[in-house]
């Protein structure tokens, strides 16, 4: 449950960038990191939240992000309806939504996009987080029902590692988590998880 401090340094840089242009902007943008950080508090004090919740965190964190990367990043959030209530895991899509930025996208770039998208399918419950950036670097391997990028999955960030962790204690092994490059270029992190 770690909120990347890169991160929170570089929406408050981004709050005094918008001190010299737009007083109005950084306002909003410093009640939004506080908004952020209160909500994340809340949904640390439990390991799962409603899935309507973690939107929420996950389009604040969003809203904040693209004062750093500008009106050239796209995101489109679509839930289903009947999938809202359910329980997930909190800060599930957060760090991958933060990964899809940190490694697949550039800040001030036209024509980045960042989907983010959970339904219900069945029995499961898919959450499913993709880009249109530079994609994996190296090859895929496989360890287990977790997909990731060379050079090992312990060598993944602590993001991706602490879902995996996570994943696995909540779920055992009635997961998935897979990464892969997409045809079209960039990313895509597909999550599918039991309803309960």
């Amino acid at each position: 449950m770690q909120l990347n401090p890169h991160f929170l340094f570089n929406a408050l840089n981004s709050v005094a960038e918008l001190m010299e242009m737009d007083v109005r902007e950084a306002q909003r943008t410093l009640t939004r990191v506080s908004d952020l950080l209160r909500l994340s508090l809340r949904s640390a004090a439990s390991s799962t939240i409603p899935l309507w919740q973690e939107i929420e965190l996950v389009e604040l964190y969003l809203q904040i992000a693209r004062v750093r990367y500008g009106q050239g990043l796209a995101v489109d959030i679509e839930v289903d309806s009947s999938a809202v209530d359910l329980q997930v895991p909190s800060f599930i899509l957060q760090p991958l939504v933060e990964n899809a930025l940190k490694h697949g996208l550039a800040p001030g770039h036209r024509g980045q996009t960042i989907n983010v998208s959970a339904r219900r399918d069945g029995n499961a419950l898919e959450l499913i987080v993709d880009d249109n950036g530079k994609g994996l670097d190296g090859l895929i391997t496989t360890s287990g029902r977790f997909l990731a990028a060379q050079p090992s999955v312990d060598g993944l960030g602590i993001g991706l590692t602490n879902t995996r962790q996570r994943l696995t204690m909540l779920y055992g092994d009635r997961y998935a988590f897979r990464m892969s490059n997409q045809h079209i270029g960039g990313c895509r992190v597909e999550i599918r998880l039991p309803i309960e």
